[in-house]
């Protein structure tokens, strides 16, 4: 579970477990932006 996971350096930590295989939760007072955040690994097909 990664907070603050809509920018920065909580992107690259949700990413790069994703790329791996893993599945992630992603957190961030950010609704839009962590949402947005959390479909890019799923539309690169991970």
């Amino acid at each position: 579970m990664v907070t603050g996971g809509a920018g920065g350096i909580g992107v690259a930590t949700v990413e790069a477990p994703a790329v791996a295989g893993a599945q992630a939760v992603l957190a961030d007072v950010a609704h839009d932006t962590a949402k947005a955040a959390a479909e890019k690994p799923a539309a690169q097909g991970l």
